[in-house]
């Protein structure tokens, strides 16, 4: 009897401890992107726009 209850016990814990997990991975994102500040965002876009930071052409510049 001892050891079902322990055993339904542990497994209980575990699905707990998944949904703990799945809500966190939820309400942050997964990735790193997800998490990031949205000025940041911003700023890659700006970039992405104007072309900074690219590598240009081969043969154009150098």
């Amino acid at each position: 009897y001892d050891v079902m209850l322990y055993i339904f016990g542990t497994m209980m814990f575990s699905i707990f401890l998944l949904g703990v997990i799945g809500y966190w991975i939820r309400v942050h994102g997964w990735a790193y992107k997800d998490n990031r500040e949205r000025w940041v965002d911003e700023l890659d876009g700006h970039f992405e726009n104007e072309g900074i930071g690219l590598i240009p052409d081969n043969g154009k510049y150098w």
